[in-house]
């Protein structure tokens, strides 16, 4: 059923409606005041510009009120293109509010006010299931992986961005080709996080694997977007490089939305009787914006589809997460409880989320583009006495063994050549404060302003323990 993402789509168009009927009487409010007939014939050709619901003066409102509001932000993708996503560190992120879910992935071509990418909605608190309601759900294994939405329609558009322009370091204006019918969450084009690989190279290079060719979608299919779950071993903590299909839309046409915009913009003055058509040609708006089709369907007709793991329909084993989650091993985030409506419940497995915890949310493919996050991630590991646990996980060919101990010994070099230095200039005195390196300098004198409180020697574990007092990429840049 997609009577969930209806739900979530009407409640973000609604809000739309809300901004706009706002922002108009702000408007006409400040005319009247200002004794500015808005029934003047002078400033008509102004106002109606003004006041349209596609005009750039209102999506920079109401863009802003997402943000402030909401924690919504927008990063433009193309001419009128926008791609909305939450932020969770802003004040107002809320998220069991339905416009937040929604916008996980959103591409709101504001020229029509209309979806044209749409990833799959955050899930509900698992503590607002009631399962004594329900009367139909699906229970499926959650995998470890990155959303990735597969939107071929999108090369056809031509006002999302197929070029990014950027100067090069001899100020070369340089333009680099975007293949914008991949995204992920917060980027079109798709990016890299632990591996020198793109999202879209880990997913084509998954379906190559399956024998899957991706043109097959685009025979009869090129209008749908399509939601996978990319899981790669490198990427994620995972026992398979797969694309699992988790979602599949299809959206309103450009043409019926660019007419029910005109019919909102028909309406030239607010009041109360006005306020209540533009609620019912909202709902025009958003009518069919979004249909979620069924993913078992598609899958029916490519065989090469991965759909994720079902699990049988037990209601005593949802309410009992513990009995249901006992079996599942590290490699297996948890399980998705879908309601008869469409809507998305997890319940989290602590096996996943203890190892997950132990990886931390930094790069640790040993690349050297890494080697930062990597030190970061030793010191963490040291200071939680957890580095052999972190090794017994991840540590299959003694690769990461070996960089620890790199770095072990790097610090415990680092430390002896602090303490010389400091030996020198401030106890032995044989060389002058000046002579000093610059990037060694404030820690000797630190480590003398230690001394000079307490009067214990500074020995060599003193300044060890000092260093790892430390900012990490302070201490990192130093060595």
């Amino acid at each position: 059923s997609d009577t969930y993402i209806q739900k979530l789509v009407n409640d973000f168009y609604q809000f739309i409606c809300d901004l706009y009927i706002s922002y108009r009487s702000n408007k006409q409010n400040k005319k009247q005041k200002q004794n500015i007939s808005v029934d003047n014939q002078d400033n008509n050709s102004d106002d109606e510009e003004e006041n349209s619901i596609i005009s750039e003066d209102f999506i920079k409102y109401f863009m802003y009120q997402f943000f402030k509001l909401k924690g919504i932000r927008r990063k433009i993708v193309g001419k009128n293109m926008f791609l909305l996503s939450y932020d969770k560190d802003h004040t107002s992120y809320n998220p069991d509010d339905n416009v937040t879910k929604l916008c996980r992935h959103l591409i709101l071509d504001t020229s029509c006010l209309r979806i044209v990418s749409l990833g799959i909605p955050r899930r509900n608190n698992v503590n607002n299931l009631d399962t004594s309601k329900m009367n139909d759900f699906n229970v499926e294994i959650q995998y470890d992986g990155s959303m990735v939405i597969y939107n071929p329609a999108l090369k056809h558009n031509p006002r999302i961005y197929k070029e990014r322009e950027y100067t090069n370091d001899k100020e070369e204006i340089i333009k680099k080709p975007i293949d914008v019918i991949f995204s992920t969450r917060n980027k079109v084009g798709t990016s890299n996080f632990n591996s020198e690989d793109t999202f879209k190279i880990i997913c084509l290079r998954n379906f190559k694997n399956l024998d899957f060719d991706l043109d097959k979608l685009n025979n009869g299919f090129e209008t749908l977007n399509y939601v996978f779950n990319v899981m790669d071993q490198t990427e994620h903590i995972a026992n398979d490089n797969v694309n699992l299909l988790v979602g599949c839309y299809q959206f309103k046409s450009e043409e019926e939305c660019s007419t029910a915009c005109q019919k909102i913009n028909s309406i030239t003055n607010i009041n109360q009787q006005s306020q209540k058509l533009l609620n019912v040609m909202f709902q025009d708006l958003n009518r069919n914006m979004v249909s979620s089709l069924d993913i078992s369907s598609i899958a029916s007709i490519y065989s090469e589809m991965k759909l994720p793991e079902r699990l049988e329909k037990d209601k005593a084993n949802i309410t009992k997460s513990t009995e249901l989650l006992k079996d599942l091993p590290y490699t297996y985030k948890g399980v998705t409880i879908w309601d008869n409506e469409g809507a998305r419940y997890k319940l989290s497995n602590s096996n996943f989320e203890k190892i997950r915890d132990l990886r931390g949310n930094l790069p640790i493919n040993l690349l050297e583009c890494n080697n930062k996050s990597l030190f970061t991630i030793y010191l963490r590991l040291k200071s939680e006495n957890n580095i052999d646990l972190f090794l017994s996980y991840f540590d299959k060919d003694k690769s990461y063994k070996q960089k620890f101990v790199q770095f072990k010994k790097d610090i415990q070099e680092f430390t002896d050549l602090v303490h010389q230095w400091y030996l020198d200039s401030y106890v032995l005195k044989n060389k002058i404060k000046d002579e000093i390196p610059n990037y060694l300098y404030p820690l000797c004198f630190e480590l003398h302003g230690i001394y000079m409180k307490n009067k214990n020697t500074i020995k060599k574990k003193d300044v060890l323990d000092y260093l790892y007092t430390l900012d990490v990429m302070s201490l990192y840049g130093r060595i």
